[in-house]
């Protein structure tokens, strides 16, 4: 199987790009998804990452069987290419690779924030705001994300200039995708909502 070198991909993390800043600004926000898309001849490689509120309505570690349940169907849907993208058919692609995964991350270093805040009290009476505070930040700490990566060869890789993206119908938190691509010729980027869920590949 052919796959898009890892330098190619790089390179669109890379890219110098207007969106690049908002980008990294803005990482993980709520109903805001990343998609980086590398077409090197006729093979087209997607990574996809998308905040866990976004996909499963929460961030934290699953607490129930129907949480849990939630998260396993999540990433065998986002497995599937046709409920993230959809090619142009006279492009004639072909899924040749697919997965998901889903990972959660917790930032202690909220934690030792909340004790200086707690060693530096002046107590002026805002105690009890500001460690209510920490606290809901300290919540604020646990993230999760899914990540959905596919390979596509394309007979026809010229017809490759729209993408569409059914990734909203599937997913009701999700509002927006970012999205930076390389091309044989160029690179650009573009946003995707859920009000005009197709872009142009220039």
């Amino acid at each position: 199987m052919k796959t898009i070198s890892l330098a190619l991909l790089a390179s669109v993390a890379a890219a110098p790009l207007l969106a690049q800043e908002h980008r990294e600004l803005s990482a993980h926000v709520h109903g805001v998804s990343t998609l980086q898309v590398a077409i090197d001849g006729g093979t087209v490689e997607m990574r996809l990452d998308a905040p866990g509120m976004d996909i499963v309505g929460f961030e934290y570690a699953p607490s129930s069987e129907t949480e849990s349940m939630a998260v396993d169907t999540s990433i065998i849907r986002l497995s599937d290419a046709a409920t993230v993208v959809s090619l142009p058919d006279a492009a004639g692609c072909e899924l040749v690779d697919g997965d998901a995964a889903y990972a959660r991350e917790e930032h202690d270093d909220h934690h030792d924030e909340h004790a200086e805040d707690h060693d530096h009290d002046d107590h002026d009476g805002h105690d009890d705001h500001e460690h209510a505070e920490d606290h809901d930040h300290d919540h604020e700490a646990s993230h999760s994300a899914f990540t959905a990566h596919f390979v596509f060869e394309c007979a026809s890789p010229g017809a490759l200039t729209t993408l569409r993206f059914p990734y909203f119908d599937q997913f009701e938190n999700a509002q927006e995708i970012e999205v930076q691509y390389v091309t044989d010729a160029a690179a650009g980027s573009a946003e995707v909502t859920r009000d005009a869920p197709e872009m142009t590949i220039d």
